[in-house]
């Protein structure tokens, strides 16, 4: 086998799953599943899954920590982060932001104090600019939402594959 992996059995479980993590890599089986048929399998799949270890390593280097790097980019541009005692701005010139907050820097209140006043500053530029193309188009919408996902949208149900 040329991956480590944490094997999780299970009697609900019909078939055989590999999750690749930022952790390691889970792979999940049905109850009374042949040892021999599932070391055969991974090791198939073995290059399936250094491919994904790669992609969960760059993706983890593109998470933005900037409580810690003192660094965010903003509309594609690399902009310096610091505390403002004062208040919110962003200075695009200077290329920096600073943000007010009294949330502990690195908590999550304060991930959750950026996240809104980026969402602000992202609402002020948008409106604009959607109800321009609006009613270019001749089209309209409700409401604009902006959300933080952290996961892909999917569903998978076994009885339609």
């Amino acid at each position: 086998m040329s991956f480590d992996y944490q094997l999780s059995i299970s009697k609900r479980r019909q078939s055989v799953a590999i999750k690749v993590t930022a952790e390691g890599v889970k792979v999940f089986a049905p109850y009374g599943i042949d040892q021999h048929w599932l070391d055969t399998w991974l090791k198939s799949k073995s290059h399936w899954v250094e491919n994904k270890k790669l992609a969960m390593s760059v993706q983890q280097q593109r998470i933005q920590t900037p409580f810690i790097s003192k660094k965010i980019q903003i509309f594609g541009e690399q902009y310096k982060f610091e505390l403002s005692p004062s208040s919110s701005y962003i200075d695009h010139d200077a290329k920096c932001i600073g943000l007010q907050t009294r949330a502990k820097p690195g908590s999550e209140g304060a991930r959750k104090a950026l996240f809104g006043y980026l969402n602000q500053v992202l609402l002020s530029y948008v409106m604009p600019v959607l109800a321009e193309y609006s009613s270019l188009m001749g089209s309209q919408y409700d409401e604009l939402k902006i959300r933080e996902y952290k996961r892909r949208w999917a569903v998978c149900h076994q009885a339609v594959h």
